[in-house]
């Protein structure tokens, strides 16, 4: 893990271990924990920024004269992350098949009005919904599991569900949680505050 990571305020340079934020995402693969952004990028679980500018020739010398790999003040490079938990949040319950998650910026990091810009993103958290999501049933959460394009949070009885054979892809929470930590948010969690 990197030790210290520049961490830029209006200009000024402050160092820190690393930065939380919050964002959400899909999730593509639960077993190699790799995520899908908002706007179709993928990553995995921890990852390093890629310059969409930046290109290279056959001979390996820049083309673009924009930045590389580490965020800039002038580009739009690195993994976007939210300050507050209840932006995110916000941000997901308006998205269904989107996880929430709490991830560790590393490296480079521009400080927005509403987040942050880093060259190096941790996934530490992966936040899933309490309740089953299929239709009004009101179980816990057992497992996921993919249908269609997405992954839904589903309770055993739908997990186990012989109408179900239809998911391509199944994971109980036990499992995942071998992989990274879980935490389930409550659906009523804006209107506890």
């Amino acid at each position: 893990m990197i030790s210290k990571s520049p961490y830029y305020v209006n200009g000024e340079v402050k160092e820190e271990d690393n930065i939380l934020g919050f964002k959400v995402a899909y999730l593509d693969k639960p077993l190699e924990l790799s995520f899908t952004s908002l706007k179709g990028t993928q990553y995995s679980y921890v990852d390093f920024a890629k310059c969409l500018n930046y290109k290279q020739d056959k001979a390996n010398t820049s083309i673009s004269s924009t930045c590389r790999e580490k965020p800039e003040y002038f580009c739009t490079c690195g993994f976007y992350s939210y300050k507050n938990f209840e932006h995110a949040y916000k941000e997901y319950i308006s998205r269904p098949g989107t996880f929430l998650l709490t991830v560790a910026n590393f490296g480079k990091i521009i400080e927005h009005e509403f987040g942050y810009r880093s060259e190096i993103q941790e996934v530490k958290y992966l936040h899933y919904r309490e309740f089953c999501s299929k239709y009004i049933c009101n179980k816990k959460t057992f497992g996921l599991a993919l249908h269609t394009s997405s992954y839904g949070e589903l309770c055993e009885k739908h997990y186990n569900c012989g109408k179900n054979q239809n998911f391509k892809d199944k994971i109980t929470l036990d499992d995942l949680q071998q992989q990274i930590m879980l935490e389930a948010i409550d659906n009523n969690f804006l209107l506890s505050k």
